[in-house]
Order: structure tokens, then C-alpha cells, then sequence
């Protein structure tokens, strides 16, 4: 609800947007218990080393 709020949009087009970008491996979501936020990380790629 308050990330909905802070960037104006549904809170449905929010949790959708949270799905799509945890599906493509862009976020990690940590849920935490009944009635409490989830943690959201970002995720990272790893650098190529392969390159030099």
C-alpha cells in the first residue's frame, strides 16, 4: 500500500509490477511472517570476468 501510494498507482498494478520483476530474477522478495511486509531486494547481475 505505501509503495502504491508514494508512486501514485493501484496497489493491484504494484503487486503485478512485484511479480513480473521477481519472475525475471530483477528482485528477491523475503516475506516475513503473517501481517508483516515482505523484504525486497535487489538483485544484481554478476559481473563477466571473462573480458578483459
Amino acid at each position: 500500500m505505501e509503495l502504491a501510494a508514494a508512486l501514485s498507482r493501484s496497489p493491484q498494478t504494484c503487486k503485478r509490477s512485484l511479480n513480473e520483476l521477481e519472475q525475471a530474477g530483477m528482485i528477491m522478495r523475503v516475506r516475513q511472517g503473517i501481517g508483516e511486509v515482505s523484504h525486497i531486494y535487489i538483485l544484481l547481475p554478476k559481473e563477466d570476468t571473462t573480458h578483459e
